[in-house]
């Protein structure tokens, strides 16, 4: 989406974007509670942006938090939404995994790579695998025989063993870390009090390209601010050089080329 990047594209040099700006495609809608947020989420979601772009609710808007805790957290908001959009009912089957009540009809992701469940689409093309970050939702759940069936993008049905609950979380919110390499028709992207760690540029940055047509930014500006103004990025530490270290073996020919015993050189390069 050319225009909301361009837009957006300031926060990059660190400077705040222009909020009143009229775009069709780009909104900061201050909310100072997490009551007045949640709301404005619900809404948003039901009925504004369904009624002014012809979104679909759930398959279209997807909802990004920088964190999985708080009022503005993925916890909190997939609570919130779900019951909004797949309330309880005698109809619909349900069970329980690592402490999750999931439900006919929820919107769930896949958050481990697992190569060997099978799926097919309704024309009937089959295919195997299901990757960390897909996106689908619970068709059928079958307690009795332990059988669960999972609606994935391009209608790809896939029937699993119960245990496949284990790889599974709600979709109604994801976290801006879980969105990476994905793009949605719209975002709609709480900011709250949160982890410092998690209030980076970076981070926003991330979640507002994520949007191919529409992105909203909804909360506290000083968030906001706070967000554009932390440039720091997180180092990685693997350890892989020690742990490569007692297996590196140094060509023999290069030895005698170099007159360098191999833990010599080896030291020089760690």
């Amino acid at each position: 989406m050319k225009e909301v990047r361009f837009f957006f594209d300031p926060h990059v040099k660190g400077e705040l974007p222009e909020l009143d700006k009229k775009t069709n495609d780009f909104f900061f809608m201050p909310r100072s509670t997490g009551a007045e947020l949640q709301s404005l989420i619900s809404e948003l979601c039901r009925t504004r942006l369904p009624k002014a772009y012809g979104f679909d609710s759930l398959s279209d808007i997807q909802v990004l938090c920088p964190s999985r805790k708080g009022e503005a957290g993925t916890n909190a908001i997939n609570t919130l939404m779900r019951d909004l959009f797949n309330p309880a009912s005698p109809k619909k089957a349900e069970y329980s995994a690592h402490n999750i009540t999931f439900r006919e009809g929820d919107k769930i992701m896949q958050i481990h790579n697992n190569y060997d469940i099978g799926w097919i689409t309704p024309d009937g093309t089959e295919g195997s695998g299901v990757f960390n970050g897909d996106i689908g939702f619970i068709d059928k759940i079958d307690e009795e025989n332990q059988l669960v069936t999972f609606r994935f993008d391009d209608d790809k049905y896939a029937e699993c063993d119960i245990s496949a609950f284990d790889d599974i979380e709600h979709a109604y919110a994801i976290t801006v870390h879980k969105s990476q390499g994905s793009e949605y028709k719209a975002v709609i992207i709480p900011l709250f009090d949160c982890p410092r760690g998690l209030m980076t540029r970076n981070l926003i940055y991330t979640a507002v390209t994520r949007a191919k047509n529409l992105a909203i930014l909804t909360g506290k500006l000083n968030v906001l601010c706070d967000m554009i103004e932390n440039n720091s990025r997180m180092t990685k530490y693997t350890g892989l050089a020690q742990m490569l270290k007692p297996v590196y073996v140094y060509p023999e020919h290069k030895m005698r080329e170099d007159g360098h015993h191999y833990n010599e050189q080896l030291d020089t390069e760690s």
